[in-house]
């Protein structure tokens, strides 16, 4: 007898072990894929076993081609007074991500309908992790409280947070997203939401777990208070081996959130750079390692300065900088200003960096770096990215893209 609901039966006494067994001897994942699309419980046993069918069935495409796209809002759409598609996040797929989507890409931006569904009017996304998406939801544009959810616009799966309101609303704050899948021997459908905001006289972090449904107690954090401005310029935090990673003046705030209540983690007191421009330095994870892009003043071509930092090594490690660390020659791009370049995110999945192009540049636009073949692609030509603000990358590893492909059936 076949295992699972029978609602899902197939006509096939059999079990689910056998069909996975059989799925893993498909060609490859398109064809995994379009098992999925012929019922819903070959779907199911593909989402359940999408990391097992991802070693045996691999995609016929480099890790950095599952760098979708990115999220972005337009300006002058943040209090809508009525429903409207404008006040909803809005989908740039890369051109990779164009074709690896296919006809989903639209559903992208559909999938927030459900969000207006449930009555609100607004959202903006915050940050991102293999395939799922944090919200900041508001009421008509009404800010009564933080409230958060956390979904996958490719399924549709939504997750809607306690709301943190009275005494328990923070002002600024900045967030990282810690997902079932990153190598913690956690359920695939976990997630944990980290949350950093400042009191009157310290900083606090709290924590939300799928698990229990609940927030923390609110953690004071053991270092100085961080400035409200700087606060307001963490946005989201990169994740490494369960700590959450923001830069600071000199060092990081580092912490621990694969545990239900955060405990910030011990940095060395100096080795980043002190002085910067906003948008010029953007931490990452690459070759297993932490890592901190720095934009160097321009010697008429695009060049960062990258340092490197062991997270085994604690506060007693020190970071390890590389200085010229030069992207390739694009003859047709010079920079005049060092404020002309900047970082918008690392996709820690693909060490894939989004940059900006702006003022001061021979060439404006919209690009991405591939920290592994130094290649530069551009993908929006122009100053429309002016118009955009929270912008929020998009990626998934192989494992995520065939779960949500699977369960979208």
């Amino acid at each position: 007898m076949a295992d699972g609901d029978p609602s899902e039966t197939t006509g096939t006494c059999l079990p689910d072990d056998a069909l996975l067994a059989i799925f893993a001897r498909c060609a490859g994942a398109a064809e995994v894929v379009r098992c999925a699309s012929t019922c819903r419980r070959w779907a199911r046993v593909i989402a359940d076993d999408a990391a097992a069918l991802s070693r045996s069935s691999p995609l016929p495409l480099p890790p950095s081609r599952l760098h979708l796209g990115f999220f972005y809002h337009e300006k002058g759409s943040t209090t809508p007074r009525k429903r409207s598609a404008s006040a909803q996040p809005c989908f740039f797929p890369t051109t990779s991500g164009a074709r690896f989507l296919g006809s989903r890409s639209p559903s992208l931006q559909e999938a927030f309908h459900g969000v207006v569904d449930h009555g609100f009017e607004y959202s903006r996304a915050v940050s991102s992790r293999n395939g799922r998406l944090v919200l900041e939801l508001r009421h008509d544009g009404r800010v009564a409280g933080l409230e958060l959810c956390v979904c996958n616009p490719m399924t549709g799966d939504l997750a809607l947070l306690p709301p943190l309101s009275g005494t328990d609303m923070p002002g600024s704050y900045a967030c990282a997203l810690l997902a079932g899948d990153d190598d913690l021997n956690l359920p695939s459908t976990f997630f944990r939401l980290l949350i950093v905001y400042n009191r009157r006289s310290f900083t606090a972090l709290r924590a939300y777990s799928s698990d229990t449904g609940l927030w923390s107690a609110e953690v004071r954090r053991s270092g100085p208070k961080i400035t409200d401005k700087k606060i307001r310029e963490l946005g989201h935090g990169v994740v490494l081996r369960g700590v959450a990673y923001w830069p600071l003046h000199f060092t990081a705030l580092a912490v621990r959130m694969d545990k239900p209540e955060p405990r910030e983690v011990r940095m060395p007191r100096d080795g980043l750079p002190g002085y910067y421009v906003h948008g010029g330095r953007l931490l990452g994870v690459s070759g297993g390692r932490l890592c901190c892009l720095v934009v160097i003043p321009p010697g008429h071509k695009l060049s960062l300065e990258i340092r490197y930092f062991d997270p085994s090594a604690g506060d007693c490690g020190e970071w390890e900088w590389k200085p010229n660390f030069f992207m390739p020659p694009q003859k047709d791009i010079k920079i005049r200003h060092l404020t002309s370049t900047k970082l918008r995110w690392f996709h820690d999945r693909s060490a894939i960096v989004l940059f900006t192009l702006g003022r001061g540049s021979s060439r404006q636009g919209t690009f991405t770096f591939d920290m592994e073949s130094r290649e530069i692609n551009e993908l929006v030509h122009g100053v429309g990215f002016k118009q955009w603000k929270h912008l929020v990358g998009y990626e998934m590893d192989q494992t995520a893209y065939l779960a949500s492909v699977a369960l979208s059936h």
